[in-house]
């Protein structure tokens, strides 16, 4: 971001910019971002291993989680 606004380029012209997992510094730079509720995500993914580790032939399961467009300036 800094890069572009030193090169001239317009952030909202000329390039967009999105982040990913909406950490504190997204909003800090008031930078749109992507919410993929880690804390939620962790926890799925952290009971999904305990299941194969209490049973190894359990049939793998996919788990799609929803995502959350955080819009910022």
């Amino acid at each position: 971001m800094q890069v572009a606004k030193k090169s001239g380029v317009s952030l909202s012209r000329d390039v967009l910019i999105f982040g990913f997992d909406d950490i504190d510094m997204a909003e800090y730079v008031n930078l749109t971002t992507i919410n993929q509720g880690l804390d939620e995500s962790g926890k799925i993914a952290s009971e999904l291993l305990l299941e194969r580790l209490r049973n190894p032939n359990r049939e793998v399961r996919n788990v799609l989680l929803p995502l959350k467009l955080v819009v910022r300036n």
